[in-house]
């Protein structure tokens, strides 16, 4: 069988090797892309304007994935409650997304296929479970964050672990600002991530 986004790459798979899936799908903050391999989450790509565009981030990501739909279909439909304003709590999302990750994440056969896989070290396993912890409709500092991690003294690298975060949305980074209230960063503030942190902040507000 032959699977590829990219039809300049033909990857024919065995019974050893596996299959990379991804499912996109219609927000009100437009297109998620999510992710997964031996049926784990491995990301979830930010709203962006057009499918088209989602399709692409996942080829970049993965030009061998294989579009299915059917793949997680409770997290679709929350998200996309989620970004109709309703209140969603993805804490045991989350909490199954790392543990998933950290099982796979960094064996070789995962690493030669999904390069861009962020490797889950303890320090960042650590803030993304205390992120985890951040209720609906709060915010923490970066440095209440790594005191909540217990890594008191690492207030600086937690933008960075964060900025890294596989399952933005999910695990909620969002919620993380500077000490003096403004946003701060989001996923390496590439196009449109400062906005729309400032839309889910704002979101979770009502």
């Amino acid at each position: 069988m032959f699977v590829s986004i990219d039809p300049k790459v033909e990857i024919c798979f065995t019974d050893s090797m596996f299959e990379v899936k991804y499912a996109i799908f219609s927000t009100q903050a437009g297109f998620v892309a999510l992710v997964c391999a031996e049926d784990r989450l491995v990301r979830v790509f930010l709203p962006v304007a057009s499918r088209v565009s989602a399709v692409s981030k996942v080829g970049i990501f993965c030009p061998s994935a294989r579009e299915e739909q059917s793949i997680f279909p409770d997290l679709q439909e929350k998200i996309v409650r989620y970004f109709e304003g309703e209140y969603v709590v993805f804490r045991e999302d989350a909490a199954s997304a790392l543990a998933g990750y950290s099982e796979i994440a960094g064996r070789e056969d995962i690493s030669s296929r999904l390069p861009d896989m962020v490797h889950m070290t303890p320090f960042r396993k650590d803030i993304l479970l205390a992120c985890n912890r951040v209720n609906y409709g709060r915010t923490v500092s970066y440095g209440e964050l790594a005191r909540l991690a217990g890594r008191p003294k690492a207030a600086r690298a937690v933008g960075n672990a964060l900025a890294d975060n596989p399952f933005p949305i999910v695990v909620p980074c969002h919620r993380v600002i500077r000490s003096n209230g403004s946003p701060g960063g989001f996923m390496h503030n590439q196009p449109g991530a400062q906005d729309l942190k400032c839309r889910m902040l704002q979101l979770e507000k009502r």
